[in-house]
């Protein structure tokens, strides 16, 4: 019988995004499954569902922040009591788009943006995470966890601005090793990584995603559904067929 497989896309902005993986990262739970990390943008997958950003909702963008804590500490999350410098960032390379299709503008509160009646380039604030971590996709597939690991720590636990190089670049350093890491931010430019970082997202998009975490579980039957939220994660692990033990089935 195929071992169960599960497939988690993610964005270093999200930060119910960082609590799924997080948990499905350490969690020996996990171990029975095959785990695939998929970087996508998060600004991309909300502006193509039009789906409404928490922090432009009245009241809502109050409680999803009290929300993450609780689910942190419930789960003995490592995460910072106030949000990252900079938050929400824009997780994407600077380039030209109409303000309306930015991935910025999806995430912010609308107060921050006065849109100009032409496309205009992107510079608030200008990141290329995704794009190295899409890069790296490309080397090294097998590392993408690692890599996520320590960005997620340096944004969601630190509390920097991991849209900048200085930030992310020690990060992937750190998680993959000096030469690996240069191949990829010197690679995050490059028309390969930025396609991969579409294909990606367009391929979440396909599976049905309209936020974060969006996850694609196929159990051992062959049998693939797709569930969305850190709070459906026992969902996920029912449906993946995982023995969950005592440590996490209280909580699940």
């Amino acid at each position: 019988m195929a071992r169960p497989k599960l497939t988690i896309y993610l964005d270093a902005v999200s930060p119910f995004g960082y609590l799924a993986f997080y948990t499905i990262y350490n969690s020996a739970l996990f171990k029975q499954c095959d785990v695939k990390y998929v970087p996508i943008l998060l600004g991309g997958v909300m502006k193509a569902c039009n789906n409404t950003p928490p922090l432009r909702i009245k009241n809502k963008d109050k409680f999803i922040n009290k929300d993450r804590l609780r689910w942190a500490k419930s789960f003995n999350i490592p995460i910072s009591e106030t949000t990252p410098e900079g938050f929400p960032t824009n997780t994407v390379s600077v380039r030209l788009i109409p303000i309306s299709f930015s991935p910025v503008a999806a995430l912010a509160p609308p107060w921050r943006f006065h849109p100009p009646p032409k496309p205009h380039a992107v510079t608030d604030p200008p990141s290329q995470t995704q794009r190295a971590l899409a890069a790296l996709e490309l080397a090294s597939p097998d590392k993408l966890g690692a890599a996520f690991a320590e960005v997620y720590k340096a944004y969601w636990v630190e509390g920097k601005p991991v849209e900048k190089p200085e930030v992310f670049g020690p990060a992937l350093e750190r998680a993959v090793g000096k030469e690996l890491a240069k191949k990829a931010v010197d690679a995050l430019g490059s028309a390969e990584a930025k396609s991969q970082l579409s294909k990606n997202t367009d391929k979440a998009l396909a599976d049905g995603a309209f936020g974060m975490p969006w996850y694609m579980a196929t159990n051992a039957k062959g049998e693939t559904e797709g569930f969305f939220g850190f709070d459906h994660l026992g969902q996920v692990i029912e449906h993946l067929g995982l023995e969950r033990g005592d440590s996490l089935r209280s909580m699940l």
